[in-house]
C-alpha cells in the first residue's frame, strides 16, 4: 500500500462519519421544528428580527390581528409570515447566529 492510498483511506474513514452527522443532524432539527399556528412577540422578535414598538405600530394601524388568550398575546403565524420577511445573509438563515446580522 502506497502512502496516497493510506492517506486516501485514513481521510474518508475522518471525513465520512462527520459528514453523515452533520447532514442526520440538520435533517433532525428541520424535524423536530415544528411550526406553530401562533406566535408570540419574542418568537417574532426572534425570527424576524423586528421590534415589540414595529408590532405594536402594525396592529395599532390594522395591518397586523392580535388574540388575546388569558395574560398571552398571540399573532396568527401565517399573517406574520406574509408581513415580515425571514432575514437571510448571502442565503443563509441569520437565525442561527447569536448576533444579529444586516441584510441588505
Amino acid at each position: 500500500m502506497n502512502l496516497e492510498d493510506t492517506l486516501k483511506s485514513f481521510l474518508t474513514e475522518l471525513i465520512v462519519p462527520i459528514v453523515q452527522d452533520a447532514i442526520n443532524g440538520t435533517l433532525v432539527t428541520k424535524e423536530e421544528k415544528e411550526e406553530t399556528v401562533y406566535m408570540t412577540f419574542k418568537q417574532i422578535e426572534k425570527e424576524y428580527y423586528v421590534s415589540r414598538q414595529t408590532v405594536d405600530r402594525r396592529v395599532k394601524n390594522g395591518r397586523l390581528t392580535k388574540i388575546k388568550d388569558g395574560g398571552r398575546v398571540l399573532f396568527s403565524r401565517k399573517e406574520v409570515d406574509g408581513m415580515f420577511k425571514k432575514r437571510t445573509l448571502a442565503g443563509v438563515d441569520t437565525n442561527k447566529f447569536k448576533k444579529k446580522y444586516n441584510a441588505a
